[in-house]
């Protein structure tokens, strides 16, 4: 088609070439272009095990208690390096179960601070004042993990990053592990029920075969029994006639003894005046042996205090009344030694063995030392040890039979020998 050609095709369609064209030509309607779809975000990298980030941390701040409530396995404090963050605090790890109700808490901290602007956007940024004291939290994540920090070392040391869907796969894994165990254990125990079973039935057979060897072995005891409360019934008859006939004989026995014990009592009374005699003796050598003087072999009473020192001692200090003041001094020390409550003494070890010796420590000891010198002193430790040797739980004198030469307890020899010879010398000047 030429140019002459169209041109009057133009015209012919439109007569009033000025005007409006009462038959427009409809132009073609191009297709709208559809948006192309943008492409989907790249799944969000999670620190894994789940971990949470405290930033902005006083050192020493307590924490366990203030976010028990999303319940971490560990809260881990790290050295800060001086390009982490100038403000001289510290940062906290906290770690959260593996599982998805621990990925809950973790959320949960994260929301937390986000809720209030103190989040990791806002700490990454500098919106934080230096000594203001808020804590900034998140969740970590792949920054976390990239970053060259203290955080980002640790958390490279004790975990990895994944998406939530391989997170899943983790534990569908780690959960097929687990179901092959349980599988495994569950074979292993059926086997072991299977076994356990078989000795059931063995024991039941050979319980069985027990029970029967019981009633035949129980059946044989009756007729046993019956045989043997026989043969009781006769043997008691006879013992009964055995009785009788012991018990004749006791009666004569008992006469006998009864006329026996007659003459004994004749032959007592007849040695009563020899024992009374002997008895007398008995008394005047107890009544020597506690004479007092050069005697050799006596009764020495265990705990007693020696007036001599405390006479010896009151001359020194008194001039009148000594006396009276010697007494009484002594006297008040004997009931000191005689009160329970006062123990001056206390434990060594000898040789090998633990020995109970005076405790010279004592208060009252050291101040009857600086008050009354070393032979009072002396006196009161010597009547110590006899007490607490011959009668520490009555605390009172006990009369001991003793050898006055060589200073020591005297022996039954000794003073059977004494005896004889002061009996003796006693006869002669009759």
């Amino acid at each position: 088609m030429d140019d002459n050609t169209i041109a009057r095709f133009l015209t012919e369609s439109n007569p009033n070439p000025n005007g409006p064209n009462p038959n427009p030509i409809p132009r073609p309607i191009e297709p709208k272009a559809e948006p192309e779809p943008e492409p989907e975000p790249s799944p969000e990298l999670f620190v894994w095990p789940w971990t949470g980030v405290l930033a902005n941390v006083p050192i020493g701040e307590p924490l366990e208690e203030r976010f028990s409530k999303f319940k971490p396995l560990e809260v881990i404090p790290l050295f800060v390096r001086e390009h982490d963050k100038p403000n001289g605090n510290c940062v906290v790890i906290m770690r959260f179960n593996k599982d998805w109700s621990g990925f809950r808490d973790a959320v949960a901290f994260e929301n937390q601070f986000k809720a209030v602007g103190l989040g990791r956007e806002e700490w990454v940024k500098g919106k934080f004042e230096v000594g203001k004291g808020d804590l900034y939290g998140w969740m970590a994540r792949e920054e976390d993990f990239n970053g060259d920090d203290s955080v980002g070392e640790y958390l490279k040391r004790n975990g990895k990053v994944l998406t939530v869907s391989e997170v899943e796969n983790e534990q569908a894994k780690e959960n097929g592990r687990m179901v092959a165990l349980l599988a495994s254990q569950i074979e292993v125990k059926n086997q072991h029920l299977m076994d356990m079973q078989c000795r059931y039935n063995l024991s039941d057979l050979s319980l069985r075969r027990i029970l029967e060897d019981k009633n035949r072995v129980h059946l044989a005891f009756n007729e046993k029994m019956r045989r043997m409360q026989g043969e009781a019934r006769d043997n008691a008859r006879k013992v009964f006639e055995e009785n009788e006939k012991l018990r004749l004989e006791l009666d004569s026995k008992k006469k006998e003894l009864d006329l026996r014990r007659k003459e004994l009592d004749k032959l007592e009374s007849l040695n009563e005046g020899e024992k009374q005699k002997l008895d007398d003796e008995k008394q005047k050598g107890l009544d020597g042996l506690m004479m007092k003087g050069r005697t050799v072999i006596g009764i020495k009473r265990m705990g007693e205090l020696d007036e001599k020192p405390f006479q010896n001692a009151c001359k020194k200090k008194f001039q009148e009344d000594v006396d009276i003041k010697a007494l009484t001094l002594c006297s008040e020390w004997q009931e000191k030694l005689k009160n329970p409550s006062w123990h001056p003494f206390k434990i060594v070890e000898s040789g090998g063995k633990a020995e109970e010796v005076i405790d010279e420590s004592d208060i009252n000891l050291k101040h009857i030392w600086i008050e009354w010198g070393d032979d009072v002193y002396n006196a009161v430790k010597t009547a110590l040890l006899e007490i607490n040797q011959y009668n520490p739980s009555g605390r009172y004198v006990i009369p001991e039979l003793w050898n006055f030469k060589e200073n020591r307890k005297a022996t039954v020899k000794e003073v059977v020998q004494y005896l004889i010879k002061h009996w003796r010398s006693l006869k002669n000047k009759r």
